[in-house]
């Protein structure tokens, strides 16, 4: 009896102090009247879910506009191969089909899919039925991630995995949901990059990428306060339940070189791109297609990482040691070493990689 009862002592203390670990502002005063605070609500609710967190930035939230997320929706006819433009592969009024099924399973609490494969999904809570899911269908060349939140789990940051709460901390209170309505324009920006660039283009491809949404969507507004000394009230609509269609890419026959030089080529092209993409290796897709004796390049992932990770100034990199280390220390200064003058005057300070101005 003596044994579990200190196993369950050991257990709190552990549960306590990872708390104060991952959540800073978990046991400070609440009743700041100048504290950053948001709101959450459906357009068509009058439910509002708040927070009130020092972290809190205008951006990124607050740099989305409705108008983003329509001009790249999935196409309803066909959809024709990703190499050759020229054969039929599927429509997107099937697509359309399919996603709006798994939506359906998913609500049910199904656990085997009819048409998906799931690729990733530590950043899904399936029983609040939120965050980021990787999937693949089963009968076509795309990949799907699926996102989803709702206004009690929009800024719930550690219900849905590690990386949401750091994210949030890191980036004033980014999450995997803004970041994937970046990834399209993100996109567009980083091939018109490279396409003013003699040393990377032609040599550099990303898949093809669309927005998905169901029928009768419903969309979030938020409410921003407290955010900036310049700054009233700020709003923006967020849709509940997004995906992103984009092709397959094939990473079984990737061309052969050793990693130094793989990552070495990444920090490279992450460096001259301002860090517009995420350098992890997994993100990159060296082929046996060359261009002037050397791979092509395919970025998978073009989540726009300035805005998940909080960085507003340009940087150079040596090594993927000399960047790892740089975000680690980032992390651990924005999680603990802020102080209130760091705080109040960070939403001023000049940001050169946004991704979007700032909606008012």
């Amino acid at each position: 009896m003596k044994t579990k009862s200190i196993r369950y002592v050991s257990w709190f203390a552990v549960l306590f102090f990872s708390n104060s670990l991952v959540c800073p502002d978990l046991y400070r005063h609440r009743r700041n009247k100048h504290m950053p605070s948001a709101t959450v609500q459906w357009e068509d609710d009058s439910r509002v879910y708040s927070i009130k967190n020092s972290h809190l930035e205008p951006y990124p939230i607050f740099a989305f506009k409705r108008q983003y997320f329509y001009k790249d929706l999935l196409p309803q006819g066909i959809i024709y191969d990703r190499k050759t433009f020229a054969t039929p592969v599927v429509s997107g009024k099937q697509l359309d089909s399919l996603i709006n099924e798994l939506l359906d399973e998913l609500k049910h609490h199904q656990k085997k899919l009819s048409h998906f494969t799931i690729l990733q999904k530590k950043n899904f809570n399936f029983s609040r039925l939120c965050g980021l899911l990787v999937l693949k269908f089963n009968d076509y060349p795309f990949v799907l991630k699926l996102f989803i939140e709702h206004p009690d789990t929009f800024f719930d940051y550690y219900a849905k995995g590690s990386d949401p709460v750091f994210f949030f901390y890191m980036a004033g209170g980014a999450n995997r949901h803004v970041g994937g309505l970046t990834r399209i324009e993100n996109r567009r920006k980083t091939l018109e990059k490279i396409a003013a660039m003699p040393e990377w283009k032609g040599r550099i491809e990303a898949p093809r990428k669309w927005f998905w949404e169901p029928k009768d969507n419903k969309w979030m507004v938020i409410h921003g306060r407290n955010m900036s000394k310049d700054m009233h009230t700020l709003t923006t609509h967020i849709p509940g339940t997004y995906a992103i269609v984009a092709d397959e890419i094939d990473t079984a026959h990737e061309f052969s070189m050793p990693r130094a030089e793989k990552t070495k080529t990444i920090m490279k092209l992450s460096n001259d791109l301002d860090l517009f993409i995420d350098a992890h290796e997994n993100n990159f897709i060296f082929t046996q297609e060359l261009v002037d004796n050397k791979p092509k390049i395919i970025i998978i992932d073009t989540e726009h990482f300035p805005s998940i990770v909080g960085i507003k100034h340009k940087h150079n990199f040596n090594s993927y040691a000399e960047w790892y280390a740089f975000l680690a220390q980032k992390c651990f200064h924005d999680c603990y070493l802020r102080t209130k003058d760091k705080r109040q005057n960070s939403p001023l300070e000049h940001h050169e990689l946004m991704l979007w101005p700032i909606s008012t």
